[in-house]
């Protein structure tokens, strides 16, 4: 029986002793995950791991001479599954949510951030209100969902979007759909004259369902929100910590350089989706 115990302590021992070598070994590769999250991350037609944060990622890591291996094909619930098991050191395009700090490390300004735009923020999600060429002369002093009270508009968003209850509360006429394509199709079939859609994402829409987004009219942001390439909680120790500052440290560079938003830009030029304005003002 003593032996017994023995033996399973001993092997405890040793699993503790694996995991602390793991995550103070420089010599290691890190892993990253995430999830195919158009444009930030996704697989390309030849199977590669692509976006605007996979290649600020690589960029960064490649100049940090640290060796990675990026695994996208994931569920979002299983990526983060894998940095919450310590299988994994980092998770691309995650946004702040409490529930998650148990397992990702946030600093204090990517947890409280309001109206000033944190210095580690990478991707941006602009909820913005379009419509077409046709209609910016009528639309186009919209400041507040308000100001189109009284007035003839059909109003278009993705259900379970947060401003529905906005808009039901001041009884505006609006039409909601499952997904993007079938309201990008109402949008284009005159359905409707106004849409409410991420921008990255209306402009993908509008490609996919074979429109052209010359119509297209962005009348206001509404709301910001970012998203960050986050380490686990296990680099708030060891060789992960010195990574993940030295990382930010680089990004910084990357931001006063210009080289940011080049990298910006030529990721959207290669997807020929605009660039969203808020990029210009990080």
């Amino acid at each position: 029986m003593r032996k017994n115990i023995l033996i399973i302590i001993g092997a405890m021992i040793t699993i503790a002793i694996m995991i602390i070598f793991i995550y103070n070994n420089p010599d290691r590769e890190l892993i990253i995950v995430g999830s195919e999250f158009y444009p930030d991350s996704y697989l390309n037609e030849a199977g590669e791991v692509d976006g605007v944060l996979v290649e600020v990622t690589r960029v960064i890591l490649d100049k940090m001479k640290i060796p990675y291996n990026m695994n996208l094909d994931l569920t979002w619930e299983d990526a983060q599954q894998e940095v919450r098991g310590r299988n994994a050191d980092i998770i691309l395009s995650a946004s702040h949510k409490e529930s998650r700090e148990n397992f990702l490390y946030y600093t204090e300004e990517q947890k409280n951030w309001r109206d000033k735009l944190p210095k580690t923020a990478q991707s941006l999600y602009a909820y913005t209100l379009f419509t077409n060429k046709k209609n910016e002369e009528k639309f186009g002093n919209f400041t507040e969902f308000k100001d189109l009270i009284g007035t003839n508009h059909r109003l278009g968003m993705i259900e379970e979007m947060s401003f529905v209850d906005e808009v039901i509360d001041l009884g505006l006429n609006f039409y909601s759909y499952k997904n993007g394509e079938d309201m990008i199709k109402a949008f284009y079939n005159d359905e409707i004259d106004l849409l409410i859609g991420i921008n990255n994402d209306v402009y993908v829409f509008v490609a996919n369902s074979g429109f052209s987004s010359d119509e297209l009219v962005e009348l206001k942001t509404l709301d910001t929100r970012v998203a960050f390439v986050l380490f686990s909680k296990e680099s708030e120790k060891g060789w992960l910590k010195k990574v993940r500052e030295d990382f930010y440290k680089e990004f910084s560079k990357m931001l006063k350089s210009g080289e940011y938003i080049e990298i910006i830009e030529r990721e959207y030029a290669d997807m020929k989706i605009p660039v969203p304005k808020g990029y210009y003002e990080m």
